[in-house]
């Protein structure tokens, strides 16, 4: 692969810092039915990198609605908070499983007091890695060595953040595996017992009687 200047390294980084996500006050604080939704959401990313080239469908809200991702929408209308929600999934979803997202939304709800500060929270980390100092090279470089760093940096981030989400996810489900483990086995020795205490005795043969 050709050489790559330190200006066109340069260059890649101000096309991501061009990308600005909306603040909270900027997004429509109205209710609005699913094609307004999947207008505006995929007007927000037409520049981002690495977007999804179908953008957000209908059937892609719906799946969020059914797995509980997202709250479900009232009478068919979806709110600023169902917006910020789809924001944070259209990032998050390009590294990491769908089924993740919902886990780490829900942790981000759990320690936020509104969806707003949950947004916000959000909003704020990401610009701060946009716009965060990077390290340029002073000559020119391989361009495969870039593309390589830059690839197993996103690939470690991406299996931290995994790693660190099962050890979340086990540490809840470990009581209650825990107690489900339990229960059938002692329900099964008091339902034995039961059984064997109300069955009914055999009757004694009786014995021949001589003629």
């Amino acid at each position: 692969m050709k050489k790559i200047t330190s200006e066109q390294v340069q260059n890649a980084y101000d096309s991501i810092k061009k990308f600005s996500l909306p603040a909270w006050r900027e997004i429509p604080d109205l209710d609005m039915y699913m094609d307004q939704v999947i207008s505006l959401i995929n007007r927000y990313f037409e520049n981002y990198p690495g977007y999804d080239e179908k953008g957000l469908t209908p059937s892609m809200v719906n799946n969020y609605v059914k797995h509980n991702i997202i709250p479900a929408p009232v009478n068919k209308k979806y709110t600023r908070s169902h917006l910020a929600c789809l924001i944070i999934i259209c990032i998050l979803k390009t590294t990491l499983p769908i089924s993740l997202v919902g886990k780490l939304i829900e942790a981000n709800q759990e320690s936020s007091s509104s969806y707003q500060e949950m947004y916000e929270k959000f909003y704020n980390a990401f610009h701060l890695l946009v716009t965060s100092t990077t390290k340029f090279p002073k000559d020119s470089v391989n361009a495969s060595d870039i593309l390589l760093s830059a690839a197993l940096h996103s690939h470690m981030e991406q299996s931290f953040a995994l790693c660190l989400l099962k050890e979340l996810s086990d540490e809840e489900k470990t009581p209650k595996e825990v107690k489900e483990n339990k229960e059938p086995k002692d329900k099964k020795e008091k339902k034995e017992k039961k059984e064997k205490s109300e069955s009914p005795k055999k009757p004694a043969k009786p014995s021949a009687s001589k003629e």
